[in-house]
């Protein structure tokens, strides 16, 4: 039992324990009668008085100068002559009254240290009641007086028949025993002791007040009456109704440092067999009484009885249990304050006087020291000269060595707390012990003197405490001495100086050094003092401090008795340890926590430990690890059975972090589900034609630990909502799970009221339907993914807390204590760590994370689409697949687009008639989001901008209707991209029922295409090669089949159709054979052909990079396209400027430039190739490629097939002159050649100039060719005015017929603002050819 006190506990000084411990000793014999009356109050005399033998005010002693010298708070110890101290102590009396003592959790103070808050008390009252302990059992030795007993009190009660023939037989008594039971209790200090007579009177007893006093008066004629005292006490009457006062026992129960006999009968201390009534007896005045336990069988400590003693004739009341309650119950403030002046009285009347005659005969002795020469060098001379040896020494002194009298007078004076001349006879003692090798007599003095000094340190400046000196007290008594017990007094007085003077760390040193392995209580109490000094330290040691607190902690769990301070320091030592990942250091600690908490039968707070010890587990699979998990189960079973709520447990691991929810059944791409919440902002801009700030809500069908999410889940109502739990079994053996399922919290929509299924309720509600999964086995040392089922039946808040279960582990060995335990575990998931920008400032933060807490909205369609494509496909090759859209909601949905994030890889083709035609070559352009997650890292370092292609899907009907499917055929193009590829397409829709901004959903399609070789196209364009009158360009297609050996089908490809798309330009004449459109394996061919300028397009709206930073307030122009083609013969071509062909180069615009609406641009020429395959099942392929501009390497082009110089010759290309030369002639003519061997063809060359400016022609005849002679005017000058023509008539002298092409007649011009005939000398311009062809065939 805890006893309350009613005083408050305070800290004991230094200075308070020296005092008190290092106090006058004297005996208390009273006989049977005085024993009664303090009987009467549950108190032996000697407890009766013990309380109140210190002084509450000073007293004054002489010295042998006659100097006066005041004595503070001088304390008497009081002992009873009939039971010794030492042999009242046992280990289970400590033990139960340390226990009482402990520190609540609350009443610890909590100290701030850098990354790390400990709690530790502020004052350790145990270690107090401890240490009292301790030296109370320290033996009474010859080499030191400080124990031995100046006198004796002499008890007798005025019921006694002759009070003073009973103190004169009491004195007989005690001194028979003194002198002929020399060495054993009491010890005292000098044969004539001093003797004090007391009468003590019971204020209710049949001796009246007059007559107590008569015989007072008769015990002052019988001794000095200086030396007697009359004591009246039990001043309330036993038949009095009223309480007794209840602040007279906190006297006997205020917690102290100094010792009172009760403590061995308090609380439960009292059943740990202690002996309460007197143990020896002399005469047939007092008698034993038996003892608190057996009445046969005394304490194995008690003291035995003297041979002479005669056997008793009347038993002594057992003294009960000591409570408030049952103490002093008849005493009054009135005896206390009696008592207070019978010590006072007692002190001053005669102890002082004692005392100073004491000094006087000791210091006259020791002042005759000379005497003692020629003894102290006999006794050296026959001593032993070892100081090392075993015993310690051999040097035995007289009681009436001059050594010993300087001793007894340094006692004497550290006793009456004159500490100066103390220390100065305690320094003469030390140095004739030391010369003499009396080590025990030496190390005592040693002690002392060091007390001494730390006594005189706070009055005296110039003293200082020695620690050298406690030290070589304390080696002495352990090495030389072989006397341990003197050397932890030592210690503990070391340690109260040390940590006074601020020396922490030194105490604490001092404090280890005494643990041992034999006594845990004595390590414990040291180890605990010593980490709170490295605690107190500057600067502290935590780690030392955790070490040691656990350290003691462990003691205390050994001594068997103490289960709550061990519990406290590992509580205490746990703080520093955690978050450390000192594995082993954390799994001793906590694991002896829980046991410990166990056994103290707190359940709960074991099962927390327990819960620790198990989160902390690593998996190293040993064999204290499976004692820890069957430990586990048979803790939390015995909390069960105390309380049958389901509590949190921490296994198996739960690793929440890693919790995945899925609101649909589909898989879904990593890397699609990274950028779902930016595409589906821009998909839902796009379609609403509406900017969006953020998205506040959204249809992403998963969350997990590498998604975005700070938006709530939204889940529908009547569709299941899977969660995917990640536990893993860190043991060697497998756990199995039982009834399974999820912990949820849901709030109705428009309700506040909260519904869970936490309770013993069902496990579902009208709210949720809950998926029970019955058996799941985690094998072990292994990961096992758990999915649970919700179907959400209303909309509302669904909050997912944690999963329930049983558990039971599957031990190949089973026990009966192998329980299964009902459990719980939370979901605990760590938001992502957000940057962010506010007021210009970067700012660094926990973001959010609510993949857990469900938003349910209602009804809505819900959409499983799939799409049917081959296994390879050609690059380039157009398919024809079939998309399949399947409503299985419950409700239509409409508005259906399908999303790609792959430009110009799908199309629904042509539209249908009945559709209206719109001016805009594309429903939306390609949509293009700046954010990161639209931007992708090449190999090469840079950055490719991803775009998303909508497309409208062509539903007959405009919806889907519930159950209802939808099949459409979509063109698909073969990548570009060599082998596999995949692709993410997403289908957009909504519901036709109140659709709102949150009702749009996605369902994510993706596709995985292997694109194997086909034909390869470049496409090049130069000037032409010849003087036109119309603007163009020269343009080189070279086309290269790639395809594998293993396709016999693509053995030869056949260019269909060449499409150029151009802003400007378009196809005129193909300057190539029809040669040219089969492409072999492995072959490259050529076709040249020539294109006209139609338009001109300002170089300003060309810069696609200018373009892209214009304001969105410019109107771009530029928003017409030229589609021209040449087609093979037999083959009427393809609607190119039709879907699907314009679809499949969407991704070659520029969209999204200047202001909304604007048409996309396109900033290069496209060259378009739509080809066959052969075989039995053709397919048709489109390439398109970027017209590129190249001027160097036409020839090489051009000249693949030929290889001739003379067309090599040709591959330079010609200027452009500013005339339109027209050359008129007969093509074809028949002339008799035999009739008129000569024929004239008539030939007219017309010249105009093309600008606003005159233009400055000159011309020429390079020559005559043989066969055909040029006549007329073949060379001159020109001016050509705007707007005026120059005719010139020649004509060609032919002498056989054929077809005769000349190109001999050359010209050039330059377009000036006046005329200057002289330019031409000195220019540079060619001479281009005009070409004059025609035939002449021979008549008849």
């Amino acid at each position: 039992m805890t006893v309350t006190m009613s005083v408050v506990k305070k800290r004991t000084s230094p200075q308070e324990w020296i005092h008190d411990y290092f106090s006058p000793v004297l005996t208390v014999y009273a006989n049977e009668d005085a024993e009664l009356i303090a009987n009467k109050n549950n108190l032996s005399f000697t407890e009766l008085l013990q309380p109140f033998s210190k002084m509450t005010t000073d007293v004054t002693i002489k010295d042998v100068d006659g100097t006066n010298h005041n004595v503070p708070s001088l304390n008497i110890i009081l002992q009873d002559f009939k039971k010794d101290p030492q042999k009242a102590v046992n280990q289970k009396l400590m033990l139960d009254r340390i226990s009482e003592e402990n520190c609540d959790e609350k009443e610890l103070l909590s100290k701030h240290f850098e990354k790390l808050t400990l709690d530790a008390p502020g004052y350790t009252p145990w270690f107090d009641i401890w240490m009292k302990f301790y030296l109370q059992t320290l033996p009474v030795v010859e080499h030191e007086y400080l124990k031995h007993h100046l006198g004796c009190i002499f008890a007798v009660s005025t019921c006694s028949p002759n009070p003073v023939e009973q103190l004169r037989t009491l004195s007989a008594n005690q001194h028979r025993h003194q002198h002929e039971k020399a060495g054993s209790y009491p010890t005292y200090f000098c044969p004539n002791i001093l003797k004090y007579y007391v009468l003590v009177h019971d204020s209710y007893s049949a001796i009246d007040d007059g007559t107590a006093q008569e015989l007072f008066t008769q015990v002052q004629n019988a001794f000095d009456s200086a030396n007697c005292h009359f004591l009246q006490v039990n001043s309330r009457n036993p038949q009095s109704p009223e309480a007794p006062s209840p602040s007279v026992p906190d006297h006997w129960f205020s917690f102290s440092h100094r010792w009172i006999s009760v403590e061995t009968r308090r609380g439960k201390s009292f059943t740990s067999g202690m002996s309460t009534s007197p143990i020896i007896s002399t005469d047939h005045i007092s008698a034993p009484s038996s003892s608190p336990t057996a009445d046969t069988l005394s304490h194995p400590l008690a003291y035995p009885s003297l041979p002479d003693s005669p056997a008793p004739h009347t038993p002594a009341p057992r003294l009960t249990q000591a409570t408030p309650k049952s103490v002093a119950a008849l005493l009054t403030a009135n005896d206390i304050d009696r008592i207070r002046i019978f010590t006072r009285e007692l002190t001053i009347k005669c102890l002082i006087p004692y005392v100073e005659k004491q000094l006087r005969l000791l210091s006259e002795i020791v002042t005759n020291r000379k005497s003692r020469s020629l003894f102290s060098g006999a006794k050296r001379w026959f001593g032993s000269n070892k100081p090392n040896s075993a015993g310690g020494t051999s040097v035995v002194y007289s009681k009436e060595a001059p050594e010993l009298q300087v001793r007894k007078l340094a006692d004497l004076y550290f006793l009456l707390k004159l500490f100066k001349p103390a220390y100065n006879y305690f320094y003469i003692a030390k140095k004739d012990f030391l010369a003499d090798e009396a080590w025990p007599y030496y190390a005592a003095a040693v002690e002392l003197a060091a007390l001494s000094m730390f006594m005189l340190s706070s009055s005296e400046p110039g003293k200082k405490y020695r620690p050298d000196y406690m030290e070589d007290a304390i080696t002495k008594y352990l090495t030389l001495c072989q006397a341990p017990e003197f050397a932890v007094r030592a210690t503990l007085f070391d340690g109260l100086c040390l940590k006074h003077q601020g020396l922490f760390t030194e105490a604490a040193t001092s404090y280890i050094r005494m643990t041992n392995e034999l006594s845990d209580l004595r390590s414990a109490m040291l180890l605990e003092q010593a980490a709170y000094c490295f605690l107190l330290g500057n600067p502290a040691s935590t780690r030392k401090y955790g070490f040691h607190i656990v350290l003691a902690g462990y003691r205390f769990t050994k001594t068997g008795g103490c289960k709550k301070h061990a519990a406290r320091l590992y509580s205490q030592g746990a703080q520093v340890y955690a978050g450390r990942d000192w594995q082993l250091s954390t799994e001793h600690i906590l694991y002896t926590l829980g046991h410990m908490k166990f056994m103290l039968k707190d359940f709960g707070a074991a099962a927390e430990y327990f819960n620790s010890l198990m989160e902390g587990a690593v998996g190293s699979g040993h064999l204290q690890q499976m004692v820890h998990l069957r430990e586990f189960f048979l803790v939390h079973h015995a909390r069960a059975k105390e309380d049958k709520s389901v509590v949190v447990i921490t296994l198996p691991k739960l690793h929440s972090q890693q919790t995945v929810v899925r609101l649909d059944n589909r898989e879904h791409r990593e890397e699609m589900l990274t950028t779902w919440h930016t595409l589906e902002k821009v998909v839902k801009e796009t379609v609403s034609g509406q900017e969006m700030v953020h998205l506040t809500s959204t249809c992403q069908p998963v969350f997990s630990n590498t998604t975005t999410n700070h938006l709530n889940p939204q889940g529908v109502t009547g569709e299941p909502i899977s969660v995917m739990v990640t536990m893993e079994n860190l043991f060697n053996t497998p756990l199995q799970l039982r009834k399974a399922h999820l912990l949820w919290k849901f709030t109705p929509l428009d309700s506040e009221q909260v519904f869970s299924n936490d309770k013993k309720e069902a496990v579902s509600t009208m709210y949720v339907e809950t998926g029970v999964l019955e058996v799941v086995t985690i094998e072990k040392s292994s990961q096992s993914q758990l999915t649970f089922q919700l179907t959400v039946l209303t909309p509302g808040q669904l909050i997912v807390t944690g999963v329930e279960y049983s558990l039971k582990a599957m031990f190949p060995d089973k026990e009966p204590t192998d329980h299964e335990i009902r459990g719980k575990q939370i979901f605990s998931i760590t938001p992502p760590h957000v940057n962010s920008v506010r007021d210009r400032k970067n700012r660094s933060g926990a973001g959010v994370d609510n993949r857990l807490d469900i938003r349910v909205v209602g009804q809505l369609p819900r959409l499983e689409a799939e799409m049917q494509t081959p296994e390879t496909m050609a690059q380039g090759e157009l398919r024809c697949c079939e998309l399949e859209l399947r409503n299985t909601g419950p409700v239509a949905m409409s508005g259906v687009y399908l999303v790609s994030q792959t430009p110009g890889l799908v199309s629904f083709g042509k539209k249908k008639k009945g559709e209206e035609e719109k001016s805009s070559l594309y429903d939306f352009p390609l949509v293009q989001d700046n954010g990161q997650q639209f931007r992708r890292s090449r190999e090469d370092g840079s950055v490719e901008q991803v775009s998303l292609d909508l497309l409208p899907v062509p539903l007959s009907h405009g919806s889907v209707q519930p159950g209802c499917s939808v099949r459409l055929p979509v063109w698909v193009r073969g990548p570009d991209t060599l082998g596999t590829s995949q692709h993410n397409l997403s289908v957009y829709y909504d519901t036709t029922d109140s659709p709102s901004k949150s009702t749009p959903r996605l369902t994510s399609l993706p596709l995985s295409l292997v694109s194997q070789p086909s034909l390869q196209v470049q496409c090049r364009r130069s000037g032409q090669l010849s003087h036109s009158n119309t603007p163009g360009r020269q343009v080189v297609v070279s086309l290269s089949n790639m395809s594998k050996d293993l396709v016999t089908s693509m053995d030869s490809l056949t260019v269909t159709q060449v499409v150029l798309v151009s802003r400007d330009q378009q196809l005129a004449v193909v300057q190539s054979s029809s040669a040219g459109c089969s492409v072999s394996r492995g072959e490259t061919t050529s076709l040249a052909v020539q294109t006209v300028q139609l338009e001109t397009v300002e170089p300003q709206w060309r810069d696609m990079a200018r373009l892209s930073q214009l304001p969105a307030n410019v109107i771009i122009p530029g928003g017409r396209l030229h589609f021209s083609s040449v087609t093979a013969r037999g083959t009427a071509g393809h609607p190119t400027h039709c879907p699907p062909f314009t679809d499949f180069i969407k991704s070659y615009f520029t969209h999204n430039l200047g202001r909304r609406g604007n048409a996309p641009v396109l900033g290069q020429d496209l060259c378009v190739v739509m080809w066959r395959s052969g075989g039995t099942s053709p397919a048709m392929g489109q390439t398109v490629v970027i017209v590129e501009e190249g001027q160097e390497d036409v020839g090489e082009l051009v000249g693949v097939d030929g290889g001739s110089e003379e067309v090599l010759e040709l591959t330079e290309p010609a200027p452009l002159y500013p005339v339109s030369v027209t050359v008129i002639v007969q093509t074809e003519m028949v002339h008799d050649f035999v009739e008129t061997n000569h024929c004239c063809v008539k030939v007219e060359v017309v010249m105009e100039g093309k600008q606003d400016k005159g233009v400055l022609l000159q011309y020429k005849l390079d020559g005559q060719v043989k066969g055909a002679r040029v006549s007329g005017n073949t060379d001159g000058l020109v001016w050509l005015e705007v707007g005026k023509q120059n005719r010139l008539e020649l004509g060609v002298t032919v002498s056989m017929p054929g077809f005769f092409h000349l190109k001999n007649l050359q010209f050039r011009a330059k377009s000036m603002d006046s005329c200057d005939k002289n330019y031409f000398e000195a220019s540079g311009e060619e001479f281009l050819p005009v070409d004059i062809s025609f035939t002449v065939r021979q008549a008849g």
